[in-house]
């Protein structure tokens, strides 16, 4: 009889610790569950936020592109702007050249000085 009351005890405990860990393992699931939905919204953020930055991203590489382009372009222009001041430079030297050899050949050689020479010398100025 003391061996079945042991039995017994030992069945009733058995079963008491059997229900705690049923309880035990409901909360970790009701918890799991929780954790899961959390890790879900908190990818779902994650993604939104990466699919932002990614456009955020792709519109300032066109504006770092566009002035990059304005860029180049502006100093085409300035380029070009340069070279005609070059050739007009290079015309008026050589115009100037031109005058001053028509006077330096009018001093040299008084005599022949004629109107051409003369009006070489205005058109120059």
């Amino acid at each position: 009889m003391k061996k079945l009351a042991v039995v017994v005890a030992f069945a009733g405990l058995l079963a008491g610790c059997n229900q705690q860990a049923v309880t035990d393992l409901a909360a970790c699931k009701v918890d799991l569950t929780k954790l899961q939905a959390e890790a879900s919204a908190a990818k779902v953020a994650a993604d939104a936020k990466i699919a932002s930055l990614e456009q955020t991203s792709a519109a300032l590489q066109a504006k770092v592109t566009e002035f990059e382009n304005a860029a180049a372009a502006a100093a085409a222009e300035a380029q070009a702007k340069v070279d005609a001041g070059k050739a007009k430079v290079a015309a008026k030297v050589t115009a100037v050249k031109k005058a001053a050899a028509a006077a330096d050949a009018v001093v040299a050689n008084p005599t022949k000085a004629t109107t051409t020479t003369q009006q070489k010398a205005r058109s120059v100025r």
